[in-house]
């Protein structure tokens, strides 16, 4: 059930419809508003008796949001990716795009030109899924998510491009999955929060080429294999490598080290040996990376970071070279 409430330039706001729809949605992304129709991305479980169990069925619903008192249902998309759930989902004026997972990650290529006949123009599986998902201008998609083979997740973040500029034929054009030990997996808070997803262009008016910086977390079964800090990407389609990783932003030094910090045992069990750093072993693990800012003047880019544990100013052309950094209280 969707209620319409209008937000007037004065006054309160009034109520206006109602609409209909089956499942449910996870996200605001999910919603879209475009020349007075609302699209809308759902799940719907459906008891499914063989197994005993609720199977996902997804919907693209388009209803009439300037229909008054009850928003009418004026094309929909049925069923699509039985037994899989949505995990991203992005509309663009009248084109759509829906991320599926079970093993692998369809990509659905919505043309919703038609408000009464809205259709599937394309699909893509590739191993893995997207969760966020953002456009860069109407030619490219760049998504964050997980990496994945044809049999399971590997624990990993992946970055991906898409070209979409024909949207029957859908390609993916990179993927980047950032270097980490064999044994570790990585997680960025930009798979689930877009606030931390901050993509910068070259030129204002220009979607491509630019930079993107998203935190990343990596951990292994050592403690000196984990890295707290931000990943900066290079974005641009005309070269040979689409998507390139210029560096990363380590924020493990700002976190001050507990007192009682003790490297762990080796692998047979003997106990750390006494003397020297305690804390060799310990790798800034509250650092928590949330939010980055890209800044632009007279001389030049400037990135800066932002964790809980403090804020750092770097080059953002080369992200390892550091400016200034100040730890928060």
């Amino acid at each position: 059930q969707l209620d319409c409430t209008m937000l007037p330039q004065n006054g309160a706001a009034a109520y206006e419809a109602i609409g209909k729809l089956d499942g449910s949605v996870n996200n605001s992304y999910q919603l879209s508003e475009f020349d007075g129709y609302l699209r809308v991305a759902s799940t719907e479980f459906r008891f499914d008796e063989p197994s005993q169990r609720g199977v996902p069925y997804n919907h693209v619903t388009v209803l009439d949001a300037e229909a008054a008192g009850t928003m009418t249902k004026t094309g929909e998309i049925r069923d699509l990716a039985p037994g899989e759930t949505i995990q991203g989902t992005r509309f663009i004026g009248p084109r759509g795009f829906v991320v599926t997972f079970e093993q692998v990650d369809p990509l659905f290529a919505l043309d919703l030109s038609e408000p009464a006949a809205p259709r599937v123009a394309d699909e893509l599986k590739i191993p893995g899924f997207s969760s966020y998902l953002m456009p860069l201008g109407d030619d490219y998609l760049l998504t964050i998510g997980r990496d994945g083979t044809d049999e399971q997740l590997t624990g990993k973040v992946a970055v991906q491009l898409f070209d979409v500029a024909d949207l029957s034929d859908i390609r993916q054009v990179a993927v980047l999955t950032p270097d980490s030990f064999d044994t570790s997996g990585s997680y960025s808070v930009a798979e689930y929060d877009p606030h931390a997803f901050t993509y910068f262009p070259d030129v204002a008016d220009a979607p491509v080429p630019g930079t993107l910086s998203i935190p990343l977390q990596t951990y292994g079964e050592r403690w000196e294999d984990s890295f707290n800090g931000f990943l900066v990407v290079r974005v641009d389609p005309a070269t040979g490598t689409p998507l390139s990783e210029l560096g990363r932003v380590d924020h493990s030094a700002l976190v001050a080290a507990p007192s009682d910090c003790q490297p762990p045992p080796s692998d047979d069990g003997t106990p750390a040996p006494d003397g020297g750093s305690a804390c060799e072993y310990w790798y800034g693990g509250q650092a928590d990376p949330l939010r980055s800012v890209f800044l632009e003047d007279a001389l030049g880019r400037t990135l800066y970071t932002i964790s809980r544990a403090g804020v750092i100013a770097s080059d953002a052309g080369q992200p390892s070279a550091v400016y200034a950094s100040r730890v928060l209280p």
